[in-house]
């Protein structure tokens, strides 16, 4: 149920896209490593939301996009509905810190900011309207790999469509947030 947010407890239950076979793959194989080896190693997985900030990583497209103001109007590709996960860089940071300083029971974590129901539209708009003309253009979404600054990665992460709750972190770590509400907070 896509309404459902995904959250630590849901991590072994979880089925891939394709694309990210080997990226889970990679996931169980620390956890694995940390529950065989626990005396001399302490393995932990932190799946985080897009990251911003710093650099906008992901976003860095649309950023340089509607300064440049190459376009009439910023794509979003398909309709833009897909919730987006985020967190700013600096807020994962201390998620990072908190982890190696407390190592938690958690093995598997989860680090969102509190912007849980952001679409991709409602970011490039946002995006559009303080650094570009406010104008944002839905486009099919196999045309995003059109644009040569776009990777198949990027694609992939993009049109992500997940809810994703941060119990571990919201409840026992102790962040000085930089952007706790998300992308469209104080940053």
């Amino acid at each position: 149920d896509p309404e459902i947010p995904f959250t630590e407890e849901d991590y072994r239950k979880r089925r891939s896209h394709p694309n990210f076979k080997d990226q889970v793959a990679v996931e169980k194989l620390v956890i694995k490593l940390g529950k065989t080896n626990k005396d001399k190693l302490n393995t932990y997985v932190v799946a985080s939301g897009l990251t911003y900030g710093c650099g906008e990583d992901i976003f860095h497209f649309f950023f340089k996009t509607a300064w440049h103001g190459v376009v009439p109007a910023l794509p979003v590709f398909g309709n833009g509905q897909n919730i987006v996960p985020t967190i700013h860089i600096r807020d994962l940071a201390s998620v990072l810190l908190n982890v190696a300083d407390a190592r938690p029971a958690t093995r598997y974590l989860v680090a969102v900011d509190g912007g849980q129901q952001t679409t991709l539209e409602e970011i490039v708009k946002t995006i559009s309207e303080f650094l570009g003309n406010g104008k944002v253009k839905s486009i099919p979404k196999d045309d995003a790999l059109l644009y040569k600054e776009l990777q198949q990665k990027d694609y992939d992460r993009l049109l992500i469509n997940v809810r994703i709750e941060a119990t571990s972190v919201k409840d026992s770590m102790q962040i000085d947030w930089v952007a706790e509400t998300g992308f469209f907070g104080k940053h």
